[in-house]
């Protein structure tokens, strides 16, 4: 299974700590937080990363190269801010549309067994499938309301929603086939997948399903949870 790995931000809050150096190449313990994403999804069966990248590539291109730990290794790249959007669909256009993918946030890292939520996606015929996992307690992340058949019924506002229930983990599983409306010329627009996409394929009911797991999320996405990472 491919899987896209978000890893083209401006990483603005973490600028400050990090400098030269994109986000998901923020060390942990002295080793790449992107490496540990990849260690951890390679074991778990995916057979081919593709990095959607533009902040400061040529870290993760002189890192990671055309292959890491024997597992294939491809470039998506961002000539201009895409968002997490616009990035998914460029990459998605290159893609077979009718085959089964995994999408990362590159800074973020959940453990969402792949055996599993790859059979929940197929069981439930889902088109789009988000790994969900406990809502923070600090109120970072929007919540996800969903309901006991696992259907997303829509995105909470961090600002609004209680501490308790589930969250966004940026672990997805679709076909590429689901951006086929953006493809073309407007593939160049910056659009954020959590903010238009996502509440788009849910006003329109969208097959969209949440895969519920209670393990283990880990963000570095400000400089106080970076700090807590090691």
């Amino acid at each position: 299974m491919d899987a896209l790995v978000l890893a083209g931000g401006l990483g603005t809050r973490l600028k400050p700590v990090l400098r030269h150096l994109p986000k998901p190449m923020a060390p942990v313990l002295k080793r790449p937080f992107l490496d540990y994403l990849v260690s951890y999804w390679r074991k778990q069966g995916v057979s081919r990363f593709i990095f959607c990248v533009g902040y400061r590539r040529e870290a993760i291109e002189k890192y990671f190269k055309q292959r890491h730990r024997g597992v294939p290794v491809d470039y998506s790249i961002e000539r201009e801010p895409l968002g997490t959007g616009g990035a998914l669909i460029q990459a998605c256009m290159r893609l077979p549309a009718n085959k089964p993918i995994l999408a990362l946030n590159g800074d973020t890292f959940f453990d969402a067994p792949l055996r599993t939520l790859k059979s929940f996606h197929g069981a439930k015929r889902a088109e789009l499938t988000l790994a969900l996992a406990p809502r923070l307690e600090e109120r970072r992340f929007d919540g996800i309301r969903v309901a006991s058949t696992g259907r997303v019924l829509g995105v909470q506002s961090r600002k609004k929603t209680a501490a308790r229930g589930w969250m966004n983990a940026g672990v997805y599983v679709f076909k590429p086939e689901i951006f086929s409306d953006y493809f073309g010329a407007e593939k160049t627009v910056l659009r954020s997948f959590e903010n238009d996409i996502l509440p788009r394929f849910i006003a329109e009911k969208r097959r969209v399903f949440g895969f519920c797991h209670s393990g283990h999320f880990l963000d570095i996405g400000t400089p106080e949870s970076y700090q807590s990472a090691e």
